[in-house]
């Protein structure tokens, strides 16, 4: 799982294909196996800019109450152009303060892919909050399920998130230093 993680970060989605054929066989030993898998399936298709496809499969598949599950379904909207879609399940989680209090295994990635969602579907008003969740992981890789799953530098989304929030001059700051974590961990797509 750890080289397929490796081989997404840099950009050798082939290898991730590979690794994904050699790890189908423990599926029936290690019940975790399909779920990490469908995490890196949507990152890679994130990735090969193929996401959008997934925005209805994601809808029937995510639980409800999954967070991460409904970030990414959040994302895949925004990708498909269902900036409604795509806001109505950020407003739904904005409501009840992105689950902050149930800061489950992949929060920092659930924030960073509701950051990139509020950004791109101009959602003002969820920007200030999502910016103080984020702040405290600055300096960080964003990750989910133990780390198996990147989606990116914390300064990232915090440099896109600035504009909405009036801080423009902050954002080039965030930016450079989500270059330099991104670059030192050879994260090449991210």
């Amino acid at each position: 799982q750890w080289e397929t993680t490796r081989a997404l970060t840099e950009g050798r989605f082939d290898d991730v294909r590979d690794r994904w054929e050699r790890m189908a066989r423990y599926q029936d030993f290690y019940s975790p196996l399909l779920g990490m898998q469908m995490m890196q399936s949507i990152l890679l298709a994130r990735e090969e800019r193929d996401l959008a496809p997934l925005a209805g499969p994601l809808g029937g598949a995510a639980p409800e109450n999954h967070i991460l599950a409904q970030a990414l379904r959040a994302l895949a909207h925004v990708d498909a152009g269902e900036q409604d879609a795509a806001s109505e399940v950020l407003d739904r989680f904005a409501a009840v303060d992105f689950n902050a209090e149930c800061r489950q295994n992949g929060w920092s990635a659930v924030l960073g892919v509701f950051a990139e969602v509020a950004v791109r579907c101009e959602a003002t008003a969820h920007a200030p909050r999502l910016f103080d969740l984020l702040t405290p992981f600055a300096g960080t890789l964003l990750t989910a399920l133990l780390g198996l799953g990147v989606v990116g530098a914390a300064d990232r989304h915090l440099g896109m998130l600035c504009p909405l929030i009036g801080r423009d001059s902050e954002a080039a700051a965030h930016f450079d230093a989500a270059l330099v974590l991104e670059e030192g961990a050879s994260a090449t797509p991210l």
